[in-house]
This record gives C-alpha cells, sequence and structure tokens, in this order.
C-alpha cells in the first residue's frame, strides 16, 4: 500500500517546508489535508498541486519503494554506463596523445643528430676546405692585407696561394 503521508513528510522535511505550507499548496485545511491523507482519498488535483509545489512528477506518490529503488538502480546503472564510456574515450586520447608524443620525439631525435651531424661536417669542411701556402718576402715581414685575411700574427708573407682541399681518393689537376 502507497503510504501517501510517509511520501509528503518526507519530501516537506527535505525541502524545508512547514504542514501550513503544503496545506496550502495543495489548497485545502489543515483538517481536511488529513482526513484525505489518513484515508488515502486525496484526489488527482491536488496530487498534480503538490508534484508542482515540490517540483516532482505526481507518479512519484504512487510508485512503490521497489519501484523507486529500481529506478535509482537504473538511473545509476546508466550513469555508471556513461561514466565508463567517458572514461574509455579518455583513455584512447590519452593512448593517441601518447603515440603522437612518441613520433615527435623521434622526429626530434632524429633533426638533432642531423643537425650534429651536418655541425661536425660544416667544422670539418671548414678546417679543411682551404689550405693556405705562404712565404715570407724578402724583408721576413708579413704582408698587412694576408694578415687581416687568413689570421696570421707573425713572420712574413712573399706570396699567399689558396688551394681548396683534396678529399680522399681524388687528384688535384
Amino acid at each position: 500500500m502507497i503510504n501517501l503521508k510517509e511520501k509528503i513528510d518526507s519530501l516537506r522535511k527535505q525541502n524545508g517546508f512547514s504542514k501550513e505550507q503544503v496545506y496550502e499548496a495543495a489548497g485545502m485545511t489543515r483538517q481536511g489535508f488529513e482526513i484525505a491523507i489518513k484515508n488515502n482519498t486525496l484526489s488527482i488535483d491536488k496530487i498534480e498541486k503538490l508534484a508542482n509545489f515540490f517540483s516532482i512528477e505526481p507518479a512519484y506518490f504512487f510508485s512503490s519503494e521497489n519501484e523507486k529503488q529500481n529506478n535509482l538502480h537504473e538511473k545509476n546503472k546508466n550513469e555508471n554506463n556513461f561514466a565508463q564510456m567517458l572514461i574509455d574515450e579518455l583513455k584512447k586520447r590519452v593512448e593517441s596523445v601518447e603515440r603522437h608524443n612518441e613520433t615527435l620525439l623521434k622526429q626530434l631525435d632524429f633533426f638533432q643528430n642531423s643537425l650534429k651531424n651536418e655541425l661536425q661536417a660544416l667544422k670539418e669542411a671548414r678546417q679543411s676546405n682551404f689550405q693556405v701556402k705562404a712565404t715570407t718576402n724578402e724583408q721576413g715581414s708579413l704582408d698587412r692585407d694576408v694578415c687581416g685575411r687568413f689570421g696570421f700574427v707573425s713572420g712574413g708573407v712573399r706570396e699567399v696561394e689558396v688551394l681548396p682541399s683534396v678529399a680522399a681518393g681524388s687528384s688535384v689537376v
């Protein structure tokens, strides 16, 4: 049997309403309300007024405790399924980001190694790209122009000849 009094009292207490506010919301006197509740003869229009007052569906007053538990269980199950779906989607996105990061790290490593190799090749080319052949002049002094271009600090230069480096296994013609 539906215990309408308990349901209304529970809603009233949960929402912080007085009994008088509930009677007024139903459009009844205290005595008429209590008699209708006691005899389980509260009219449908009064139940609709109370449902609006408590911001619930009128069906709440007619549902059994088992129905409420089943509905709550179903609601929790749906919420859990939704939460699990969100978790699964987030896991997929994290895995995708991790794969993308791995790819980026591999590319970064490749470019770093390429740059190191290029830098080393440039250093070697700069060191061996030109061979400078210098001779001193008759006074043994260094030509100022040659000194500035080639960074000689002491000694004389009679002539300067810049020769390209010879790669291993090739010859100069």
